[in-house]
């Protein structure tokens, strides 16, 4: 995960993506909270490609995976659901719209 993050921050977004794709097909969903901050960041890092339906399942996979999680994880799933309705109205509104 660490790997994923340097490489967002330095601007290597699609490389940052493999990695966490990387995490996401391990399906270790009960050993670690990499697996759902790897579909957090994925999400976040699609929208800043302006990748926007992919953005949207990145977040409604999150919100699927910990929408009754510990209260820790809450603020992801709060951002998550936020990014979510957002893209999802800006989608509506203007189709070919990208942020």
């Amino acid at each position: 995960f660490m790997k994923a993050e340097i490489l967002a921050r330095s601007g290597r977004l699609e490389e940052s993506l493999v990695a966490l794709n990387a995490i996401r097909s391990a399906d270790n969903r009960l050993g670690t909270p990499y697996y759902g901050l790897a579909y957090y960041q994925s999400g976040q890092i699609h929208e800043q490609l302006g990748q926007i339906d992919d953005a949207m399942e990145m977040y409604a996979r999150l919100l699927r995976l910990w929408g009754d999680s510990d209260p820790q994880y809450q603020p992801y799933v709060e951002e998550a659901a936020s990014s979510l309705d957002r893209l999802a109205s800006l989608k509506t509104r203007e189709p070919d719209a990208v942020p």
